[in-house]
């Protein structure tokens, strides 16, 4: 051993012979070293003849390594073959998915219903996230062997978990609810996973940030990152913790800079994304904090990370927050054309709720800028709007009602701060369109 890691020479020992008890029992909680001792152990496992059972007796530590190694690639190798099954389900029409991942038996595993959860997380649109969250249910009770029931349990309180996501993402909260409820019975019945607590906990957490329940939200996703770091899943923790940097992000700019080091010090160098999102709301506190060169220089230096994702969530927020920088620093002009650049986007997308927050947006940058004509004719585009996005009646009676309102408090010189901010919290969370919004949703799913 050195400066507290197993050697090369200790690693490659593993085929000459049995290991030392220090070095076999490092292998066992060191991912670092686990994972160099790998290449020794698949050296081992595939010019070994030698009986497990015999192994075992004269070398039980060298012995359990080698099992621990064969576990883990057949999951792998399972993991592979749930990819493939996923693929299959994809192509088919939505009415002969459920049924047929009823009665095939590749997706009745614990990788296969991984396998359906990973694609329910990786869906752009909320309800595809729902049906391929309900499909590893399906999958998941059809499980026959393999697992016990506390760990159906675990997977169970999983899929609920990512259920309930998928709801909130299309503003169902009171049905998402019903499904973290769902979660918790099955957690209740596992094996006390502090991950798959962790993962109730966030879900939990981003309904109330939502709802706008702030403080009830940062001490869920508090509880969400301490179940997550018990688990050590550190990646997790920073996701949970930079959720907190967004639910607050609004009322106080400067405590979300502070989650944000937080999570830094958690998050994966490999996980862009995550990383990616975490800087553009720090970019956004930045900003709002009036500390406009410093934001400047670190959304400049996020250029090529943007690059790497096609995301149209990610390419219009990058438009609207260079549109708030030049805004700070007082370019309106040139503000301006990115903001109804993306405005118009927004539209073209069917992102509604989207369009009549950016709109909203406006709307406070004229009032703090002064300039009424401005913040009227705003009002003017959204009202004229409203006629053609072919939403419900209750919806377009809503919204209507909502900016007649807001352009009678600017006629009458009475649209203050607190008033625009209440009418943003309506959009958000009581506003309702049938589907959700597969653009705004992903602004708090980080």
């Amino acid at each position: 051993m050195k400066d507290g890691h197993a050697t090369q020479e200790e690693m490659l020992d593993l085929i000459a012979g049995e290991p030392t008890a220090a070095v076999a029992e490092h292998l066992f909680r060191c991912p670092t070293c686990w994972s160099s001792a790998c290449e020794s152990l698949g050296r081992l496992d595939s010019g070994s003849a030698v009986p497990r059972e015999s192994l075992a007796l004269r070398e039980p530590r060298r012995a359990a390594l080698l099992e621990r190694y064969r576990l883990e690639q057949r999951k792998l190798e399972d993991w592979l073959a749930a990819q493939s099954a996923v693929a299959q389900v994809r192509s088919m029409t939505r009415k002969k998915r459920k049924e047929y991942v009823a009665r095939t038996k590749p997706y009745h595993t614990a990788p296969g219903v991984l396998g359906l959860l990973e694609e329910a997380r990786a869906a752009n649109v909320p309800y595809d996230g729902e049906e391929w969250a309900d499909l590893a249910i399906v999958a998941c009770y059809q499980i026959l062997t393999g697992i016990s029931e506390a760990e159906r349990g675990d997977l169970l309180a999983e899929c609920y978990a990512e259920l309930a996501g998928a709801r909130r993402r299309s503003a169902r909260w009171k049905l998402a609810r019903e499904a973290l409820r769902q979660g918790r019975e099955h957690h209740n019945k596992g094996t006390g996973s502090a991950s798959v607590e962790g993962h109730l906990l966030m879900v939990e957490g981003c309904i109330e940030g939502d709802l706008g329940e702030l403080d009830r939200a940062e001490q869920l996703l508090e509880a969400a990152a301490e179940k997550f770091l018990q688990a050590e899943i550190p990646r997790l923790a920073a996701k949970a913790i930079t959720q907190i940097a967004y639910v607050v992000l609004d009322v106080s700019p400067d405590r979300t800079i502070g989650f944000l080091c937080r999570a830094e010090t958690l998050m994966p160098f490999s996980d862009k994304r995550l990383s990616m999102f975490a800087e553009s709301i720090r970019v956004d506190a930045l900003i709002t904090l009036g500390r406009s060169r410093e934001a400047l220089r670190r959304f400049e230096q996020l250029t090529s990370v943007y690059e790497q994702f096609g995301d149209p969530f990610v390419q219009l927020r990058r438009h609207f927050t260079a549109g708030r920088l030049l805004e700070s620093i007082g370019r309106f002009d040139e503000a301006d054309a990115l903001f109804f650049d993306v405005i118009s986007a927004d539209l073209e997308q069917r992102s509604n709720k989207s369009f009549f927050l950016d709109l909203l947006y406006c709307l406070d940058s004229y009032v703090r800028r002064g300039d009424l004509s401005g913040a009227l004719a705003v009002c003017d585009r959204a009202l004229s709007t409203i006629s053609t996005l072919e939403l419900d009646e209750a919806s377009e009676r809503q919204m209507a009602d909502l900016w007649n309102g807001l352009n009678k408090q600017l006629q009458a010189g009475a649209a203050t701060v607190q008033i625009i901010l209440q009418a943003k919290q309506f959009i958000k969370t009581r506003w309702r369109t049938v589907g959700g919004d597969a653009l705004l949703i992903k602004e708090s799913a980080v």
